[in-house]
């Protein structure tokens, strides 16, 4: 009892350190009334539980013979067509490389159950369209490139809150009134035809629309990363996550599917406990996001929540490798690596039939990696090759991280599909943008050089 109540007063001091406040309960879209420690707690359990690869079948011979031999895996070719979708060609302004995800097909989704849900709530609601909405999310932007204390403050004509051009930021776009009416009433779902059993019911037809749009406008190369990301969120809800290792150490907890440069390619809502789920959480976040890229002969970068040696036999079956750090109390490594001590530089690995190396080495302190394609080769530095190309695709979420924190629009909210949406269309959907952009960019400054060299070559 003691614990629970001391981890309680821990949750509510760190309530402080937030980036956001909550509104006041929506009247007609109640949140759910879980306490949020309790739901924290609960979840916590969920994760722990299923982390131990517990249920993992240790029968198959070739998986628990290892020997000291490793050699390198270099399975498949890797053949599928990679790049930009044909329609970034045609993108010539920062709005149209936008306008690759956020088309009028996503206003329209919005205005039409924005527009019932308004009339739900008010009788007096003046209905939205696209043109209204394109205007309003482009404030949004805005905002969260031009951050201010209040959001009041961008329709002041105080001089600190004008723009260039000597007008307010926002009053020639739209009123404020009518601004934070829209920002009440926001909504994506048809509850008429709305899954109920389904938590994220309210965000799914974003998400799916999204996921859609990240992968059909870029085809990835072999490489990709799977991590997760906390998105800041104070109000109700059911998956409200703790993370302590997390800069944002309260939220909601995502999974993103990342390729070179950061790009998104998909991302998934963590929602408690799933019923049906028969494997571990790690496993079925892995397979639901690689879906569509198994079978290829890529390669999947993961940490050591994920990494398994299950996981990594599941993926060789679907022609796919596996490259992650590894606890060093997972189930399944070989006894001897266990045992094994080792002075600094120094590496010891084992490799089993199937082509699953683990391997351990100390540099400042002890590092275990499981890939099924490396073996183990050091560089001229003394470090482990799969630790380098390890740390690479490691970079591609930190990557995407790190550019949508440039971008946050923080504004108080209770709902928190209404906080999720923000950070989709603002920080997620404007770093793909903003890779196509510099993709392209970079594209056209090699064609220039070309042709210089060329005319160069021939005077």
């Amino acid at each position: 009892m003691g614990s629970m109540a001391d981890d309680a007063a821990l949750l509510e001091r760190c309530f402080d350190d937030l980036l956001l406040e909550s509104d006041a309960e929506d009247l007609y879209e109640p949140e759910e009334e879980e306490g949020l420690v309790a739901a924290v707690v609960r979840d916590l359990e969920d994760f722990d539980t299923h982390d131990t690869d517990e249920g993992d079948s240790d029968s198959d011979t070739e998986d628990n013979i290892w020997t000291d031999d490793a050699c390198c895996n270099d399975r498949w070719v890797f053949n599928e067509p990679t790049g930009a979708h044909q329609d970034v060609e045609y993108c010539e302004t920062p709005l149209d490389f936008y306008e690759l995800f956020f088309s009028e097909e996503l206003p329209q989704m919005v205005a039409t159950q924005t527009n019932i849900y308004g009339h739900q709530k008010s009788r007096s609601w003046k209905e939205t369209d696209i043109e209204e909405l394109k205007r309003f999310f482009g404030l949004c932007l805005q905002m969260s490139r031009c951050p201010l204390d209040n959001q009041r403050n961008y329709w002041s004509p105080k001089p600190r809150n004008l723009a260039r051009n000597g007008h307010s930021m926002a009053g020639d776009i739209m009123v404020r009134d009518r601004f934070e009416q829209l920002q009440r009433n926001l909504y994506f779902a048809d509850n008429s035809k709305a899954d109920r059993s389904n938590k994220l019911y309210k965000i799914q037809p974003i998400l799916d629309y999204l996921n859609a749009k990240f992968q059909r406008m870029y085809k990835p190369e072999k490489e990709l990363c799977i991590d997760e990301s906390m998105v800041p969120f104070r109000g109700r809800a059911s998956f409200w996550q703790y993370s302590g290792a997390k800069r944002h150490r309260f939220g909601i907890k995502l999974f993103k599917l990342c390729s070179r440069a950061g790009y998104t390619l998909k991302v998934k809502v963590y929602a408690g406990k799933d019923p049906k789920r028969t494997r571990t959480v790690a496993e079925s976040v892995v397979m639901e996001l690689m879906d569509g890229f198994l079978k290829q002969g890529r390669c999947l970068c993961t940490d050591n929540w994920y990494t398994s040696s299950p996981l990594a036999h599941r993926l060789l079956k679907r022609r796919t490798d596996l490259v992650g750090t590894l606890g060093r109390n997972r189930k399944g490594l070989p006894t001897a690596l266990k045992d094994k001590k080792l002075k600094r530089g120094e590496i010891f690995y084992q490799q089993n039939q199937r082509g699953v190396l683990i391997l351990k080495w100390r540099d400042r302190r002890i590092i275990h990696m499981l890939p099924t394609k490396h073996d183990a080769r050091c560089q001229p530095d003394g470090k482990p090759a799969v630790v380098a190309d390890y740390n690479m695709m490691k970079g591609f979420v930190n990557l995407s991280d790190q550019m949508a924190a440039y971008t946050p629009y923080l504004r108080k909210t209770s709902k928190w599909y209404i906080r999720l949406f923000y950070h989709l269309i603002t920080q997620t959907a404007l770093v793909n943008a903003w890779f196509h952009y510099c993709e392209k960019v970079k594209k056209n400054q090699d064609q220039l050089l070309q042709g210089i060299n060329c005319r160069c070559s021939h005077l």
